[in-house]
């Protein structure tokens, strides 16, 4: 059998609508039997495997959803998810990638949970984006690569804050940034209307001055602004 056939035969073990004892006897034939174990053993693995990368990029989404429908719910969506969009990556932490937009089709599903997806998301990838020199501290002041502003509804940095996934999130638009730090840690925040407009600014590429030298230095030592300061 050649590999891509192999493949094609795994999947559906992979994604939990085939029996391991078939898939072993589609693959091995009269030694189904020594196969089967360890091919359970496999697709277990894999499930727990993709699980946990959803469980922690998307622990915040994870609670709401248990809090309101139950731990079953969650496993249900997390297993449909991966059905319908298959591991593609080797990296197993990128292929949640589009879990946000599979959250917001699912039916009974507040509509805040989708930008929330989408919030840690970014978040997840803030952290672990690479390094890159253009993020050094000479050259002039501009925005770190790991900038991003998300347009929200909902205030959903006060609730993953609050710690309190039974409630809910206060309505109105708000604006996030979210980005890595020095220290490499992933950051979001809520600016303020002068922050704001420094941060589009610079990530529009609009010549300076943006808004007052305090608030530039403040975005500086938080690591959203990079370069030379001054």
């Amino acid at each position: 059998m050649r590999l891509a056939a192999v493949f094609s035969t795994l999947q559906p073990l992979l994604d939990g609508t085939a029996e391991a004892g078939g898939v072993a006897r589609a693959l091995y034939g009269d030694a189904a039997a020594r196969a089967t174990a360890g091919l359970q053993v496999y697709a277990e693995t894999c499930h727990k495997l993709r699980r946990d990368a959803i469980d922690v990029i998307h622990a915040g989404t994870c609670a709401a959803i248990v809090a309101r429908a139950g731990e079953e719910r969650w496993a249900q969506l997390v297993d449909a998810y991966f059905r319908e969009r298959a591991a593609e990556c080797f990296e197993l932490n990128e292929n949640p990638a589009g879990f946000a937009e599979f959250v917001a089709r699912q039916a009974g599903t507040p509509a805040w949970v989708r930008e929330l997806a989408a919030l840690e998301w970014a978040t997840w990838r803030a952290e672990s984006a690479p390094d890159d020199l253009r993020d050094s501290s000479d050259g002039p002041l501009r925005a770190a690569t790991s900038l991003v502003v998300l347009r929200c509804a909902w205030d959903l940095t006060g609730w993953l804050e609050a710690g309190a996934p039974e409630a809910e999130p206060d309505a109105g638009e708000v604006a996030v940034a979210v980005w890595r730090d020095r220290e490499l840690d992933a950051c979001r925040a809520t600016p303020t209307d002068e922050e704001l407009a420094a941060i589009e600014a610079a990530l529009a590429g609009a010549p300076q001055p943006w808004v007052a030298d305090e608030v530039v230095a403040d975005l500086h030592a938080a690591g959203i602004f990079v370069g030379a300061l001054g």
